[in-house]
């Protein structure tokens, strides 16, 4: 459009700004604008304009009763009886008022998808003189606004341009007037929680960031997996965050879950079962010096946590497993892949609990780890070893 030919983002120090215009708007609840209406009503005026053409359109407008008008503007986004939609744009131009500006902000923030609808909207604004004082905004927003009101993918416009300044998203969002109960503002903070960097994660409040997760579908889930795993370091990790991960969805081991964690990128995997296996070795070595030992091991992709439970622990190295025990005075066990699936892996997949010695046999072992003396450098070359022969 010509009038977006010159357009440039507004500096932070226009949207400081919104204190001041926010005393000078006018004060309209949201209790005045969002009128209840029954739908059988609705159903009835769809049915009554559906055959009338432009002039009598005009002549039914004044038949209508104020509320019934307002009514009509708050069907227009959803259309569920799929009526031409110019035809209650002519019904509601025909007595529009300053007034029912707020109305269609207000619906167009429940239901931003429907462009046509966004058009009537656009030139409402354009017919409204001082339409920055009934939408509660600075004037200087409005253009940017009705950039937006042009675009197929309004949130992701939104969110674009939001990375161009530092300001909260919560600030950002209030500045053009967005209500935080209503679909635009949620679905905002859903898309951003997905394409942000690490430090907009450690700046954003973990309660929000868990409100939104409680919100996403499977393929959100799947995004903000993808981006929160790989753009954050593992020493940044929120645990809260990620145990709200746990307890929902498990991990990659559980086939339960398969249909998120088979959607999930290889690299954010790993470095889940990272923070995963972290958690668990805290867990059950409880401060010993075998947790760094064996922790290295994980974080270097070198092996990775295949069970735990009270009293066992194992390691899957690819060639050969480790099983270390609770206790120290019990020595762990090095078995090769082959033997540990056939004699013990359906009893770690079943997350039994057994003695100690159910998991021992020193004939089929291929070494045992002693921790004794020096046991941190006898087992990384004994390691060494094993992963560069033939088991």
């Amino acid at each position: 459009m010509e009038i977006f030919k010159d357009y440039k983002y507004i500096p932070r120090k226009v949207i400081e700004t919104k204190e001041e215009i926010e005393a000078k708007h006018l004060s309209i609840s949201d209790n005045q604008v969002e009128l209840d209406f029954n739908i059988r009503d609705i159903e009835e005026l769809i049915e009554r304009i559906r055959p009338l053409n432009q002039n009598e359109l005009k002549i039914f407008s004044y038949q209508l009763k104020s509320r019934e008008l307002q009514s009509l503007i708050l069907y227009m986004p959803e259309n569920h009886y799929n009526i031409e939609l110019w035809k209650i744009n002519e019904v509601i131009k025909t007595r529009f008022k300053k007034k029912h500006l707020i109305l269609f902000f207000n619906i167009f923030q429940n239901h931003y998808s429907n462009w046509e609808f966004n058009q009537y909207f656009i030139e409402y604004i354009n017919e409204v003189g001082n339409s920055h004082e009934i939408l509660g905004i600075s004037s200087n927003a409005v253009p940017v606004l009705l950039k937006w009101l042009e675009e197929e993918y309004i949130v992701e416009s939104i969110i674009e341009d939001y990375f161009k300044i530092n300001r909260g998203l919560d600030s950002y969002l209030g500045f053009w007037g967005f209500k935080p109960n209503r679909k635009l503002y949620l679905d905002c903070w859903k898309y951003f929680l997905t394409v942000c960097g690490d430090r907009d994660y450690l700046n954003t409040p973990i309660e929000q960031i868990l409100r939104v997760l409680e919100t996403y579908n499977l393929d959100h889930l799947v995004e903000f997996l993808n981006n929160y795993l790989l753009k954050l370091d593992l020493e940044d990790f929120q645990n809260q965050v990620l145990d709200y991960i746990y307890y929902t969805y498990d991990t990659p081991l559980n086939n339960f879950h398969s249909y998120l964690w088979d959607k999930v990128s290889e690299d954010a995997k790993d470095k889940y079962n990272i923070w995963y296996a972290d958690k668990k070795l805290v867990e059950f070595f409880q401060g010993d010096e075998r947790y760094e030992f064996w922790f290295k091991y994980i974080k270097n992709l070198d092996a990775k946590l295949l069970g735990v439970n009270d009293r066992q622990l194992f390691l899957d190295f690819g060639e050969f497993v480790v099983i270390e025990f609770r206790y120290i005075n019990n020595a762990g066990y090095i078995y090769s892949r082959e033997y540990f699936d056939l004699a013990y892996n359906h009893k770690v997949l079943r997350n039994q609990v057994l003695k100690d010695g159910d998991y021992k046999n020193r004939n089929r072992a291929l070494d045992r780890v002693i921790h004794g003396p020096s046991w941190q450098y006898k087992t990384t070359r004994l390691i060494w070893e094993l992963k560069n022969r033939d088991i």
